[in-house]
């Protein structure tokens, strides 16, 4: 999985910049926006990472885009209810956080960092009800945590 996102990052190769002034970060207009910075050095997308992380099967302290796909990577094919749940949690992070930049860009409309990861919760917690769970130790935790009957 490459850098394959049409980032901001990406205008500047084409020098649209001089012409629409500096491209900054959407979602926090601070930093010029990028792969590494959108996802892991944003303000707003590392509050969304904070509250998400608690929730995978491990942390992962970096921040870059690479670093963070060879994570995601370590329980790609495992089959647990954690490692499961991490995936779920991985991509709708990374479709929201997307979402929410691509919303503030081009329709100018915002969430709160609060209600993109109840968006993400809730996302996680419906697609966790469609799934059959093993009776294990584990999924019983993983159930009751995002309580599921």
């Amino acid at each position: 999985m490459g850098e394959s996102l049409k980032t901001q990052d990406k205008l500047r190769g084409w020098e649209l910049q001089s012409l629409t002034g500096p491209l900054l970060c959407s979602l926090c207009s601070l930093e010029p926006d990028s792969h590494d910075h959108l996802f892991f050095n944003c303000v707003y997308s590392t509050q969304v990472w904070f509250f998400v992380k608690s929730n995978m099967t491990s942390n992962i302290n970096s921040n870059s885009w690479k670093d963070f796909i060879e994570f995601a990577s370590e329980f790609a094919d495992k089959k647990s209810a954690r490692s499961i749940t991490s995936k779920l949690l991985f991509a709708a992070s990374v479709y929201f956080i997307w979402q929410e930049r691509n919303f503030r860009l081009f329709k100018k409309q915002s969430r709160s960092c609060a209600n993109l990861v109840a968006v993400i919760y809730s996302t996680v917690r419906l697609k966790l009800l469609s799934l059959r769970w093993k009776p294990t130790k584990h999924a019983k935790l993983m159930k009751e945590s995002w309580k599921i009957p």
